[in-house]
């Protein structure tokens, strides 16, 4: 790349963007992902030549489009959109480098999902004065969106659905039938009691032809990524229209606004039918899986190990298919060949160089240990080869010091007391995998005293921050195991420090020992607390509904109230 060049691209960035985006570029991403397969990406180019690309590419997708109706989401022209571009370049640099990272968590996949990107910004320049008065003044402006996934959130709500009636539904398929034709490339599987037809696309036109609009194997007016799915691409259409997309090879099962069926053991409870003749696709996926597994058993890659663990978790959601996997041997492979084993020794491997925290601690007990102890093989196994207790050890011997705040947040390397934190109430209902922890309860809440870990609270937007020792000392009033572990010492320590009076009084209230009760009357923490200008009123108001609703407190501590 010419020094011309560079002086273009920089000139096509705003000044704020300037510095960060190129040192992402140069720094961070070492892997582009799919842009490999976007038509002319300079895949043997240097990281300036890739970068112009993306930005080219950016460009060309921001500009004012003519969309008809039902076409795709928008039907008029929109406006110039490119004054985002800057901010859009360093997103998608950032969401690449979270996914090296080991990010799961976002629903782009770049560059596929580009259409999706710009239909938020549009999003995004309607609404951002009614977004800038419902949420905050700063959520009217780009800059606010620090994520691709956290402006998609902002703006859903004012996103339309497509198709918009039964009848729009009927015509927009007749319509697109008529326009794409698709009949001579497409087979059609089954056709079910209440008049669902089960459709494998075969070409990318009957893909456009049978497809939601807000596919990307179905995009109407550019090129779709098709080619990444036709392995046995399904399409089922109910008699009004509706339609959802199934391809188990990745996993995706995306109902017609291009939008994850969240709960596909309920979705497929009502359709039985539909259930059963998805089975031969489901072996056909594992099939492709195994080859996969094969093919990497000797690569340190363990990508395609991840893929079956994902493929097998998601099967097992729907009954059906999960006695189907037993019967097959779906899960038990994993064991067999060493897949399993693969996972567990790399995440421990990754703790011993240090590096379990952030995303992929996430990943690891958020998404990972789920998986595991959802399917009755995976977790007979790993309690057998006690892996919990083996990752533990390794958290627990290494004395790096840590520093950032959370489970998702930026730090230095593993965090052995945030981590323990948030596998409690993982395994506190696990016999076994609780005996595991038990030796590490007391290291884990003298390490996590004065410790804070931010959290995103289910089904909500919202985070929240924990007191790492308070929650240490909460989840261990679950078990006998845990809560035995918890010297007095202890106890007092939190109480003297203020952060785990709280969790003190609650474990109290049904699990303390005459010890602890002793070691909470005796002390004048609660009076210090209470009468200190630096405490929180949000958390006073937390310890004095404690010491009111217990007698043995109020009666003890009613001076302090």
């Amino acid at each position: 790349m010419s020094a011309t060049d560079t002086e273009t691209l920089k000139s096509s960035l705003a000044a704020e963007f300037q510095a960060v985006s190129l040192n992402l570029a140069s720094k961070s991403l070492t892997s582009w992902g799919k842009w490999d397969r976007a038509k002319n990406f300079p895949v043997a180019g240097s990281w300036q030549d890739k970068l112009l690309f993306i930005d080219n590419t950016l460009k060309e997708a921001l500009n004012p489009q003519q969309h008809r109706p039902n076409d795709r989401m928008f039907w008029r022209t929109r406006p110039d959109l490119n004054k985002y571009r800057g901010w859009l370049l360093h997103r998608v640099l950032h969401h690449e480098m979270l996914i090296q990272k080991g990010d799961k968590i976002s629903p782009f996949i770049l560059p596929e999902d580009l259409p999706k990107l710009v239909d938020d910004l549009y999003l995004f320049h309607k609404h951002k004065k009614t977004l800038g008065n419902k949420i905050s003044k700063e959520a009217g402006t780009i800059q606010h969106y620090k994520t691709l996934d956290a402006l998609h959130h902002a703006v859903e709500p004012y996103a339309p659905q497509y198709p918009f009636t039964a009848q729009e539904q009927q015509e927009a398929h007749k319509k697109y039938l008529a326009e794409y034709g698709g009949n001579g490339e497409a087979r059609l599987i089954a056709t079910l009691e209440d008049g669902t037809e089960l459709i494998q696309v075969q070409s990318e036109r009957a893909s456009r032809a049978y497809g939601s609009p807000r596919w990307c194997t179905a995009y109407r007016d550019q090129a779709t990524y098709f080619d990444d799915y036709s392995d046995n691409l399904l399409v089922a259409i109910d008699p009004n229209g509706q339609r959802w997309q199934f391809h188990f090879r990745a996993s995706q099962f995306h109902n017609e606004n291009d939008v994850p069926i969240k709960n596909i053991s309920e979705f497929f409870a009502h359709r039985k039918d539909l259930t059963a003749v998805l089975i031969p696709f489901l072996d056909k996926a594992c099939e492709y899986h195994k080859i996969r597994l094969n093919l990497g058993k000797s690569e340190e890659n363990t990508a395609p190990a991840q893929n079956y663990i994902d493929f097998c978790a998601t099967i097992k959601n729907v009954p059906v298919w999960a006695a189907h996997a037993r019967k097959k041997g779906y899960f038990a492979y994993a064991i067999t060949e060493g897949h399993l084993d693969r996972l567990f020794d790399n995440y421990e491997s990754t703790a011993k160089k240090n590096g379990l925290f952030g995303f992929t601690s996430r990943d690891y007990i958020g998404t990972f240990w789920p998986n595991i102890l959802s399917i009755p093989e995976w977790r007979a196994h790993a309690l057998k080869e006690d892996r919990l207790g083996k990752i533990l050890g390794i958290l627990f011997s290494n004395t790096a010091t840590t520093k950032g705040l959370g489970f998702r947040g930026h730090s230095d390397g593993n965090n052995a007391a945030k981590s323990f934190m948030f596998m409690m109430p993982l395994f506190h209902n696990q016999p076994g995998f609780r005996e595991s922890m038990a030796p590490y309860v007391a290291e884990a809440h003298k390490k996590g005293i004065g410790q804070i870990a931010d959290h995103k609270i289910k089904r909500s937007r919202r985070r929240r921050f924990l007191l790492v020792d308070n929650e240490i000392l909460k989840y261990s009033g679950h078990c006998k195991e845990w809560r035995s572990q918890i010297p007095v010492q202890s106890i007092e320590r939190s109480m003297k420090d203020g952060t785990g009076i709280h969790g003190v009084l609650e474990l109290g209230k049904k699990w303390a020992s005459f010890h602890w009760i002793r070691a909470v009357m005796a002390s004048d923490a609660i009076a210090n607390y209470l009468t200190s200008d630096k405490a929180p009123s949000y958390d006073k108001a937390k310890v004095i509904d404690a010491l009111s609703s217990h007698p043995p407190y109020r009666e003890a501590l009613a001076r302090h109230l």
